[in-house]
């Protein structure tokens, strides 16, 4: 279980590059075994846990957030931690080496803050202007969390047959500053191809409000 801790927290902060919690979140993962169809056993996973994640649309400049617990600004921030993401993690272990693993994790968010920034105008959410906060739901996925923990380790790809990707899609009903109703859909996917130089092989980022 605490490996579990620990394979989550390195794509937590990846993704959050420039938001930051105002204090670190005491409570651990919440542990679910109900309707397990492995019966119990540890190759199926849940938990409850909370999460964030950000990404700009480079077309556009607009960046998102998405979280459920407080960042460092409270003016564009949740008051208080709100209901934790349910991960689903399936894991396939290598007995022989364990870096070769496999450990496929699905996201779900069913009430997380989101928050709009326009990197292209100054403003006080972070340095950027704040266009419009509300709720929303957030789905995610990643199909080899594993895959990355070689490269990090040792400079070097997996041996792997399959690129690894991971990404969400979100939506919500937001706010504009001006108190004017928006909408917001977004989607991010990173694909890593592990055979190609350099290995990244697709990145989509997008941010629409309207």
């Amino acid at each position: 279980m605490r490996a579990l801790r620990l394979l989550f927290i390195p794509l937590v902060l990846v993704a959050c590059t420039d938001q930051t919690p105002v204090a670190p979140i005491e409570d651990g993962p919440v542990f679910n075994w109900m309707n397990n169809p492995d019966n119990g056993n540890f190759r199926v996973v849940r938990v409850q846990e909370h999460f964030a994640t950000f990404w700009t649309d480079p077309s556009n400049g607009l960046r998102v957030g998405h979280t459920t617990f407080p960042l460092a600004d409270p003016d564009c921030s949740p008051m208080g931690l709100l209901e934790p993401a349910a991960i689903q993690s399936i894991q396939d272990i290598n007995e022989d080496d364990f870096l070769l693993s496999r450990l496929n994790e699905l996201y779900h968010a069913d009430d997380i803050f989101i928050l709009v920034r326009d990197l292209n105008q100054p403003g006080d959410c972070f340095g950027a202007k704040l266009i419009a906060t509300g709720y929303g739901k957030l789905r995610g996925n990643d199909n080899d969390l594993f895959a990355w923990y070689p490269f990090f380790v040792t400079g070097e790809e997996n041996d792997r047959n399959n690129a690894n990707s991971f990404g969400y899609r979100a939506q919500g009903k937001l706010t504009a500053m001006d108190g004017t109703p928006m909408r917001y859909n977004g989607v991010f996917r990173f694909v890593w191809d592990p055979d190609g130089i350099p290995p990244v092989e697709e990145v989509v980022a997008k941010v629409n409000v309207h």
